[in-house]
């Protein structure tokens, strides 16, 4: 699957989210595949990260921000948000998610993971 930079990094903290939770009970093969999906995204968040912290120390080079490179700097960090990259992720069934048990799993969380949601119902459809 094909995600941004921007897009993965949100996946991977909503499926944190979720993961981090004590309060939330899911089976292990929906643990499991959690699990998978961090560790398939944590590699590519870092290099993200890493490019994100390099452009802001360009920009700051040692003292305050360089107005004469802030342009610039937005401009590298907006087209490096965007770039996609490919990602083995695991689909997870919103019904294995257990959403009327599981009340600690808020909109926010869902609306960050939807990229592995799969919708086996009408209930996420797009037309609605």
């Amino acid at each position: 699957m094909k995600l941004s930079y921007r897009d993965a990094q949100r996946l991977l903290v909503g499926l944190r989210k979720i993961d981090e939770a004590d309060e939330t009970k899911l089976d292990g093969e929906v643990r499991l595949k959690i699990g998978i999906n961090i560790n398939r995204l944590q590699p590519h968040i870092k290099v993200f990260e890493r490019e994100v912290q390099r452009i802001q120390r360009e920009l700051h080079n040692g003292k305050g921000p360089d107005p004469s490179k802030m342009t610039e700097a937005e401009e590298e960090l907006q087209r490096l948000s965007d770039t996609e990259d490919d990602y083995k992720l695991k689909k997870i069934d919103t019904g294995d998610l257990k959403l009327s048990s599981n009340t600690k799993i808020k909109a926010d969380t869902l609306a960050q993971i939807a990229p592995v949601l799969r919708k086996f119902d009408d209930t996420l459809s797009d037309e609605d």
